[in-house]
């Protein structure tokens, strides 16, 4: 099959930070106006961020009627593409519709493995068999598939929420990361069990370096762990805290953005949310995650969480390299993108592919970007590190070194980009460098060759080949508002990373510290929303949040209700529990009087849904607790770190939170236990 379309030249611009802001605008240039994915939808005539003549963004390109998939889409976890290294053959599992994808390179042809409805796989792994293995991220399994007779040849329960795979080639193991916090180790060959250890709650990743060490990544805390061969903790990291230079908006007298004053100052961002982790050319850690800004916030009608200039937002994406021993370089920010949700490193570690989804339903901006980087192991470091202080991040254009200045102020991305016309979730190169970018909507995989000198440093390719993977459209118009940039560099996502959280709080100008809030579970049964209890409909969140914290676009009803809609079709994630017998106990003391837990915590969705005072200075909704275990820190404020840190007086607020002074730390233990198998 031939192109599908004209190719997009993309010029790769300097990203050097400029001037006072710290943030650097990118401009893509292009042969052509890039088709839009629905015909007859006019382009968009104004570029990032696009504004009506109102003074807040247009309305995204692609949102003209209501979309409604057959089946909810699950939302966008990315990472589920993997090509061979001779690029021979790429395997792609669909999250959305249930298939995983064998596609030949040579002859395009496309052989489709098709899985049970609802298995939702995920992560993808090939071992020295010849064989491709899976996650099923619904199904708590791992499925083998033959790759010479696209035969499914194995499916191998291996815990409640499997997420990362690896490939052990000196043990020939298959390792699965699981969120309920174990770390399985199957034989590659027949799956046959060979280890089962606890590491901590929310694993995410996993990989086994050039020396046989093994590292994992938590999802919503962006840690870095190496595991012993006992499946012990032997190294705790993670990306490092860092700075950027952000514009507050202030509203002007007639509320118009066109119209916005703003006042510079600089921020601390903390890491959030490891997206994904990577191995680079030396076999260390890079992981792409999120930052969120620690200082205070302001909420305000001028848009107080996107600012001004849209790259300057209190959350963004980094990307952070590891030396060999787990130490953490400065992170790179990649500012103006909404959602990023892939990493790929190619083999000479001079190109860093993204896939940045978000980007779909506006149509301004690429869907798969390059950035430049220098990331070969003969960087100084002895054991494989980055060399310098200087953060990884895009060259501004002379050979080699880290060429983003230490201050890691952030700022937007801009490289070589591609893909206005698709919704890019997974991203790879060969060995050869050769760029595979999977496409969720439409199934496309495309194929790019680089172009150009092999000594430059600014990234370039052309599209060789686009190979329809299905005709099968998952559009659906929540799944797709829940993701997209609203107009200023932020999504829903961008904090409520897969429907979940991203458990970081954030400190409110005039409000105080507020934790964020999962999304799954069954939202609408939980009104009225956020902790105060302020926001009576699902209508007042998107108005409150979407269009005047985030300064969005405005969300017709009709629009707000599929997102609602489709939101509460995500079901809460909820681990097995390891102790039946404790979790037992716990039950009956979280419903007994004389505990009264489930006083509060009541119904289908354990939330009478109430706004009362428990002793922790102030009136506050009853969270539901479904799927709890995976919503750490607890409490409006986040002062436990764990569920049985809830139970501290000072921090639960005692025994106006439930009755438990007289529990024994046995019977809390049993009260945790149960706790986490809601």
């Amino acid at each position: 099959m031939g192109k599908l379309r004209e190719t997009i030249t993309v010029v790769a611009v300097a990203l050097a930070t400029g001037g006072a802001a710290g943030c650097s605008t990118s401009f893509w240039q292009r042969d052509s106006e890039p088709p839009l994915a629905d015909p007859g939808i006019a382009p968009n005539a104004t570029s990032f961020p696009g504004f009506s003549d109102g003074g807040t963004p247009s309305p995204p390109v692609r949102l003209s009627t209501l979309l409604t998939a057959e089946r909810p889409p699950p939302p966008i976890s990315g990472g589920s593409l993997t090509v061979q290294g001779d690029g021979k053959l790429a395997v792609i599992a669909d999250p959305d519709r249930d298939v995983v994808y064998l596609v030949d390179t040579d002859t395009l042809l496309v052989r489709t493995v098709a899985l049970a409805k609802g298995s939702e796989p995920g992560r993808v792994v090939l071992d020295a068999h010849g064989s491709a293995h899976v996650a099923l991220r619904n199904a708590g399994a791992v499925v083998r598939i033959d790759l010479a007779t696209a035969e499914l040849t194995a499916q191998t329960k291996t815990c409640s929420l499997p997420r990362g795979v690896a490939y052990d080639a000196d043990q020939d193991a298959l390792l699965v990361a699981c969120s309920d916090g174990q770390l399985v180790s199957l034989s590659a060959a027949d799956h046959a069990e060979l280890s089962r250890t606890f590491v901590a709650l929310d694993l995410r990743d996993v990989l086994v370096s050039k020396t046989g060490e093994r590292w994992v990544s938590r999802y919503r805390s962006a840690e870095l762990l190496r595991v012993a061969a006992d499946g012990s903790i032997a190294k705790q990291t993670g990306p490092k805290s860092s700075h950027a230079t952000r514009f507050d908006a202030v509203e002007s007298k007639n509320g118009f953005a066109s119209e916005r004053p703003s006042t510079l100052r600089n921020v601390v961002l903390s890491p959030t949310l490891a997206w994904k982790t990577v191995s680079g050319p030396d076999g260390a850690p890079i992981m792409l995650h999120q930052q969120s800004q620690d200082d205070e916030v302001a909420i305000s009608a001028a848009g107080g969480y996107g600012g001004s200039g849209g790259c300057t937002t209190i959350t963004q994406a980094g990307i952070t390299q590891y030396d060999g021993n787990g130490n953490a370089g400065p992170s790179m920010g990649l500012g103006g993108a909404a959602l990023v949700v892939d990493l790929a490193v190619s083999g000479n570690g001079r190109w860093l592919a993204v896939a940045k989804p978000g980007a779909y339903l506006r149509g301004e901006q690429p869907s798969v970007e390059v950035l430049t980087a220098s990331l070969s192991s003969s960087s100084g470091e002895t054991d494989g590190g980055v060399g310098t202080d200087d953060p990884i991040g895009p060259s501004t254009g002379s050979s080699g070194g880290n060429l983003v200045p230490p201050s890691s102020e952030q700022t937007c991305t801009s490289g070589w980009g591609e893909g206005f016309d698709i919704q890019a979730t997974g991203v790879a190169f060969d060995d050869n460098d050769r760029l595979y970018v999977f496409s969720r909507e439409p199934a496309q995989l495309r194929i790019y060759d680089p172009q150009g000198s092999s000594f430059s440093d600014s990234p370039f390719f052309t599209e060789s080949e686009a190979v329809n993977l299905s005709i099968v459209s998952v559009r659906d118009t929540g799944h797709e508002l829940f993701h997209t940039d609203v107009g200023t560099g932020l999504a829903c996502a961008s904090c409520h990373g897969e429907a979940l959280d991203d458990g970081h709080v954030w400190n409110f100008k005039d409000v105080g510290p507020r934790r964020t809030q999962t999304m799954r579970g069954g939202l609408s049964k939980t009104l009225p929303l956020h902790w105060e209890g302020d926001l009576a409909t699902f209508d007042k969140l998107v108005d409150e949040v979407m269009t005047r914290r985030m300064g969005g676009f405005v969300v017709e009803h009709k629009y707000a209700d599929a997102l609602a809609k489709w939101l509460d079709k995500q079901p809460a994630l909820v681990l097995a529990g390891s102790d039946p017998a404790a979790s037992e106990r716990g039950k009956k003391l979280f419903e007994s009087a004389e505990v009264a837990c489930a006083t509060c915590h009541t119904g289908d969705m354990l939330t009478n849904n109430q706004t009362v005072d428990v002793g922790t200075d102030g009136k506050f909704q009853v969270p539901s607790l479904r799927g709890v275990a995976l919503h750490s820190p607890y409490m409006h404020d986040g002062c436990a770190q764990t569920l049985r840190d809830r139970f501290d007086a000072p921090c639960g607020g005692g025994d106006k939170h439930g009755k438990t002074s007289q529990l024994s730390q046995a019977q809390i233990a049993d009260l945790v236990a149960y706790l986490e198998t809601l």
